[in-house]
């Protein structure tokens, strides 16, 4: 007989969203509206923290992108060159 505590931890459980990986960049995450208005060898992507610019030639090869795991100050920064919220 199942036990009502798992039941109930399980329905309880937050749900997280999931990327490809916890520090690459990946064109899922892409927000392709913000990504029209940053030069086109950029894109702007989106994942826990908020929005960050990246270049495209890092998206999708499994590497470490410090664009993504920076300060959150430091996103604001770059976002705010291309007067995105």
């Amino acid at each position: 007989m199942p036990s009502t505590k798992s039941y109930v931890e399980a329905s309880e459980k937050k749900t997280e969203i999931k990327y490809p990986s916890s520090f690459g960049s990946h064109s899922s995450m892409i927000d392709e509206e913000a990504s029209k208005k940053v030069p086109v060898n950029l894109v702007v992507c989106k994942d826990a923290d908020g929005l960050y610019v990246t270049e495209k030639a890092k998206l999708d090869t499994g590497l470490y992108d410090h664009n993504r795991n920076t300060s959150v100050k430091f996103r604001k920064e770059e976002l705010n060159k291309f007067t995105l919220p």
